[in-house]
């Protein structure tokens, strides 16, 4: 397991390096104990909008598919929101997600921003806290 580990990472940091002006963008995971609405506003405008249930993991980033969105990967993220309840829980704008990219281009492994009732985190852990034995 612990290669597996090892070899995930270095694929995720050849393919980082291959495309450093075109990285897809933060993989977002929801921990809230309920299923919450996301909604993303790329640079170009487009618009991405679901409602995700308790530990659904999800690339937002740009993609040539544009299957959350936006279609070119040169696009950037401008604004991040997270509803629970129909109640705004999480707000980024453009200079809040452009700090945690960088933050989180300095931490080590492959890094999941956990969305939960205390904001945003980073985890290196595949699996959701809410599917950990004890809760």
């Amino acid at each position: 397991m612990a290669m597996v580990k090892r070899m995930m990472s270095l694929l995720l940091i050849c393919a980082v390096l291959l495309g450093c002006d075109s990285f897809p963008g933060p993989t977002l995971r929801n921990e809230f104990p309920t299923e919450i609405k996301v909604s993303i506003i790329y640079g170009d405008g487009t618009k991405y909008s679901e409602t995700w249930p308790s530990c659904r993991t999800v690339s937002v980033g740009a993609s040539e598919l544009g299957r959350f969105g936006a279609r070119s990967k040169e696009v950037g993220i401008d604004r991040i929101v997270v509803e629970v309840e129909n109640k705004v829980e999480i707000n980024l704008n453009k200079e809040a997600i452009d700090k945690l990219l960088e933050r989180s281009t300095k931490e080590k492994g492959y890094l999941v921003w956990v969305l939960d009732g205390s904001g945003i985190h980073f985890s290196t852990h595949r699996e959701c806290s809410l599917n950990q034995g004890g809760q």
